[in-house]
């Protein structure tokens, strides 16, 4: 799933907390644990990439181009702006914030495991390792997206933004 609807859902959930350390931990736990459950829905991780790399490639993620990269760093800037908008909006802006907190967790399993030179270095950490295991087993089988109707992903993260929205409170 794209960065963005991880981050929106990560802080509605972190709306539902109060703004405390004991609000922000909730915050930040349960929306890391939904980062597993959203990514196992129909979905586009790179919606914009280049005929070279695209999420229901057989051969998986192996050719990285300039496209795939823009298309991250975009979707990234997206969601952790959205992140602050919605704190900014919902509270004021402060360590405590579990929107904040929300957010980050919400991303924060793609970051640790997409990020090369950051999973690279984490893998041969014991609980890195378990997070990364747990985030392909909870992922969508590719093979069983494939056959599901080619826009069915987009409509599954439009959903997620909106009901994001409608959820911070």
């Amino acid at each position: 799933m794209l960065t963005t609807p991880h981050a929106l859902a990560g802080a509605a959930i972190g709306s539902l907390f109060p703004n405390s350390i004991i609000g922000s931990v909730g915050a930040f736990a349960l929306a890391f644990g939904s980062h597993f459950v959203l990514d196992s829905v129909p979905h586009w991780e790179r919606l914009f990439a280049t005929k070279n790399h695209t999420e229901l490639a057989k051969t998986g993620y192996n050719v990285r181009d300039a496209g795939v990269y823009l298309q991250v760093v975009l979707d990234g800037i997206v969601g952790l702006v959205a992140i602050y908008i919605a704190s900014k909006h919902l509270g004021t802006i402060n360590w405590t914030n579990p929107i904040i907190w929300g957010g980050i967790g919400g991303i924060l399993p793609d970051f640790l495991d997409n990020i090369h030179p950051i999973s690279k270095r984490l893998h041969y950490v014991s609980i890195f390792r378990t997070i990364e295991k747990l985030h392909r087993k909870f992922h969508i089988n590719y093979e069983a997206q494939r056959r599901l109707p080619k826009y069915t992903g987009l409509m599954t993260q439009a959903l997620v933004i909106l009901l994001s929205l409608a959820a911070l409170r």
